[in-house]
């Protein structure tokens, strides 16, 4: 609860100084994804996020802004191993809530008629806890015969296992997008892709990872002029 509450002060300052140059904003993100290999794997994931932004015009061509970032998802997986004379089936239930804020820089370096196009430069920072239940059945078989060779299971064992992970993630970004201006007050604003790199920190374990995406991450948001025109 303290990173939310530092979030959302943050985030609050900001709008003290709201006028007819400042703009709020946000993006509202659902997913839903579904992999199936006959009877051997599941792996269900819905995904629920929602960013928040507020950014201030300081000229023409430069913006200065403040995001913020929630998401919830939920992960259900079940996989199902076979051996010689054993099968073992495991399924994974995982919650993972994320909270991040992004300041950043936007540069619109090209405008024709109602849209203009931007680079955004951003900095950020990522806390995610993930809470995970793994259920483990193992079924054991035997002889009868050499007409018959496997009979029913003669054995079978479970055990179930909780586990708790937090991460950390800190990073740099570039990315494009497009702005369409509706009117003086409503705006619609697009990013497509990026060019990023991230420092993630799991306990004692750091990994760095540079990420450059095309289209594989498109969002679409609103923006709401504040103040009076």
């Amino acid at each position: 609860m303290t990173k939310v509450s530092l979030l959302s002060m943050l985030a609050m300052s900001f709008f003290l100084a709201a006028d007819a140059q400042s703009w709020i904003g946000g993006d509202v993100t659902y997913s839903y994804q579904k992999d199936e290999n006959e009877a051997e794997y599941n792996n269900k994931i819905k995904k629920f996020g929602f960013s928040p932004s507020y950014h201030r015009d300081i000229n023409d061509k430069w913006a200065l802004g403040l995001g913020v970032g929630f998401s919830f998802s939920k992960r259900d997986e079940k996989e199902t191993e076979y051996y010689s004379f054993t099968m073992t089936e495991y399924e994974y239930d995982t919650k993972s809530q994320a909270y991040s804020i992004t300041p950043y820089l936007r540069h619109y370096w090209i405008s024709y008629e109602r849209f203009r196009f931007f680079f955004q430069y951003q900095t950020f920072y990522e806390y995610q806890k993930d809470e995970s239940e793994v259920t483990r059945h193992q079924r054991y078989q035997g002889y009868q015969g050499y007409q018959d060779p496997i009979v029913a299971p003669y054995s079978y064992n479970y055990d179930h296992t909780s586990l708790t992970s937090k991460r950390n993630r800190v990073g740099l970004a570039v990315i494009p997008g497009i702005e369409y201006r509706i009117n003086e007050r409503f705006a619609i604003c697009s990013h497509i892709g990026h060019l990023q790199y991230n420092l993630t920190w799991k306990g004692d374990a750091k990994s760095h990872q540079f990420d450059i995406g095309l289209t594989s991450d498109i969002s679409l948001g609103l923006l709401i002029r504040l103040g009076d025109i």
